[in-house]
């Protein structure tokens, strides 16, 4: 069922063409040319993982074995262990960090891994 559902995702994201919101390239693209390390923890499975960077082109930018995701034996946000993975995986602190999210549970959960503290 799972499986099926991301399916049904990946194709609404095709369908709807759906983008980098406005400005991330311009961001991405800075942090790279500065050379500040910057990484990805997404509570997305594998699969999701793999379609968002063929569909968005993210290795330009992005080392996917570095990138933190649910491999089925993390704990979910609002705990911080994500955030601990793919900031260990940059060799910088928690409080040298700056966390993006769009939901109530990961700002705890960034929150939680004492981001910019």
């Amino acid at each position: 069922m799972i499986l099926k559902k991301e399916s049904i995702y990946q194709k609404l994201c095709r369908d709807e063409k759906l983008k980098l919101a406005p400005g991330v390239v311009t961001f991405l693209d800075f942090l790279k040319e500065r050379v500040i390390p910057f990484n990805i923890a997404t509570a997305s499975g594998k699969e999701n993982l793999d379609f968002f960077f063929e569909y968005l082109n993210l290795s330009k930018w992005f080392n996917k074995k570095n990138v933190s995701f649910n491999d089925g034996n993390v704990k979910s946000k609002p705990d911080p262990e994500l955030f601990y993975s793919a900031i260990s995986r940059l060799g910088i602190q928690p409080s040298e960090t700056l966390i993006f999210e769009d939901s109530i549970s990961e700002i705890k959960s960034a929150e939680n891994a004492g981001v910019g503290k």
